[in-house]
């Protein structure tokens, strides 16, 4: 039930965030990136961004790969696809502007051309298997 209530929230949170776009928030030019760190936790960070930001559509294959079992059986991959597909893509290419993290969690900031920043929270199991992931608006 908490991983239904996550996705929940990341969908209506990524909704209502790229519906935005036109806020003052946006920058008036391509952002800084800054690097992700070749861990476990920013190389599944980094696969998210890959995917959020690939011009391919993106897969339930690629994602049940990705989502630990117990995301699984409350959000299938065919509905996450149809989140981050609907709510989330659109707004891409992203730019990773921030980076924090311990090591089975992270937390960046991610900058579009067309929307209001967005802070991507991640979190994984010890295998590197995504367990959360919330798409938020910017505490600061």
């Amino acid at each position: 039930m908490k991983a239904r209530r996550t996705l929940a929230i990341a969908g209506a949170c990524a909704a209502v965030l790229i519906s935005v776009g036109c806020s003052s928030m946006i920058p008036d030019e391509t952002p800084e990136a800054v690097p992700v760190p070749d861990t476990v936790v920013g190389d599944r960070t980094q696969w998210v961004v890959d995917i959020l930001n690939d011009d391919a559509e993106t897969t339930e294959e690629e994602w049940e790969a990705a989502l630990h079992p117990a995301f699984l059986e409350e959000v299938p991959a065919s509905e996450f696809v149809g989140i981050v597909t609907e709510n989330v893509r659109p707004a891409r290419p992203y730019t990773v502007t921030d980076y924090a993290a311990g090591e089975t969690q992270s937390v960046i900031r991610l900058e579009s051309s067309s929307t209001d920043p967005v802070d991507m929270q991640l979190s994984i199991d010890a295998g590197g298997q995504i367990t959360g992931l919330y798409f938020l608006a910017p505490e600061d």
